[in-house]
């Protein structure tokens, strides 16, 4: 079964497990798991739509890459929430609170794609670490959501480390490492859960 099916077998697995948390949970847990299931499911939708482009259609890589940026300004709260953290980065609010959850499943989409090998980490630091660093390494937004939800975004957590081992090798610094995600409690653990291949990534 290719990976295209795959995926859209998931996102379809996704709209039930929304439908059922609205029916048995309680109503602010409900729309909290609602909403990241909301958005991962568009974003399983596109991810798809670009793995099956990929393989099909033979795109260019960095046309690949930078269609993914550009996904990532298109979903709502997201230039805010980056616009926030690039001025400040204690700025962020209860209010920001969904542009917090789109922003993290962005990042967690962006574990699937490197672990899978859609996009080159080499390529791909230039582009988004700024981003990715700016958004996880961030106190605010790890005892929000990172930390106690935590189940939720394994894969941020194996990018986290991927991604950190990558700049340690390569000499390069690691924006806002003094609030860095590796120092939550089960931080390993949860990084084992969120490496697909378990393998070299770069």
């Amino acid at each position: 079964m290719n990976k295209s099916k795959n995926i859209l077998y998931l996102a379809i697995g996704l709209i039930i497990l929304a439908l059922l948390t609205t029916l048995f949970m309680d109503d602010g847990l409900s729309q909290k798991v609602v909403t990241v299931i909301t958005t991962v499911t568009a974003l399983v939708g596109a991810i798809a739509l670009f793995i099956q482009f990929k393989r099909d259609k033979d795109i260019n890589e960095a046309e690949f890459i930078l269609s993914y940026g550009k996904y990532f300004h298109e979903v709502d709260g997201n230039d805010k929430v980056f616009a926030k953290l690039d001025n400040d980065m204690n700025s962020l609010t209860d209010e920001d609170h969904e542009g917090i959850v789109n922003c993290l499943v962005w990042c967690e989409g962006l574990s699937v794609l490197i672990q899978q090998g859609v996009m080159n980490l080499k390529i791909v630091d230039n582009l988004f670490s700024y981003q990715f660093f700016l958004i996880v390494n961030n106190k605010y937004v790890q005892e929000k959501e990172l930390i106690p939800y935590a189940e939720y975004y394994k894969g941020i957590y194996a990018l986290h480390k991927i991604w950190s081992d990558y700049k340690k090798a390569t000499g390069q610094p690691i924006f806002n490492e003094e609030f860095s995600l590796e120092k939550a409690n089960n931080y390993l653990e949860y990084v084992q859960k969120g490496d697909i291949f378990d393998q070299e990534h770069f």
